[in-house]
């Protein structure tokens, strides 16, 4: 038979090198980080290269982010180069930062793609985005037409329930 013993161990390992890694963020050098219009951070990784973290507004309320390894022209997928945990975890590091001064009231949308090729990004992008909607409250939206999805966070438009809410005392 094949021996069976050590996979337990291994998953577990695996499984707290992940933890360790989302647990430790590289520094991010911040170029510009604004509560509207663009942001825009860098971060130095272990190997050298740099990740780029950039966040743009257009039009006005519209978010797109972007995030990639030098040499990778801003190209959603996966650059092969390991690590992608931890980076993964700077990048979410880095939208939290940025999502905690942004200017809510004028935000309407924020959006992020992946390569659909590219499935350990996806499955990252849909439970940070599930996450992201939970806490902000906002709309999540996956659009994954082309070969690349669209992952998107929408401010939910003022329902009249909403000011009958406010009337009878709950809420903000």
């Amino acid at each position: 038979g094949i021996d069976v013993s050590n996979v337990n161990e291994n998953f577990a390992d695996s499984k707290k090198k992940v933890q360790e890694a989302f647990d430790n963020p590289y520094p991010i050098t911040w170029e510009y980080l604004n509560p509207t219009g663009a942001s825009s951070g860098i971060v130095k990784l272990d190997d050298g290269s740099a990740l780029d973290i950039h966040f743009s507004e257009e039009p006005a309320g519209v978010y797109e982010i972007e995030f990639a390894r030098d040499g990778s022209n801003k190209q959603m997928g996966r650059s092969g180069q390991g690590d992608e945990f931890r980076v993964f975890a700077t990048v979410q590091a880095a939208m939290l930062k940025w999502w905690k001064q942004l200017d809510k009231t004028s935000a309407r949308k924020i959006t992020f793609y992946a390569n659909k090729q590219d499935g350990n990004r996806a499955r990252l992008y849909k439970r940070f985005l599930k996450m992201w909607g939970d806490k902000s409250g906002w709309e999540i939206e996956v659009n994954a037409k082309s070969g690349l999805a669209a992952y998107s966070l929408t401010k939910p438009k003022k329902s009249g329930a909403g000011s009958i809410f406010k009337r009878l005392g709950f809420g903000k």
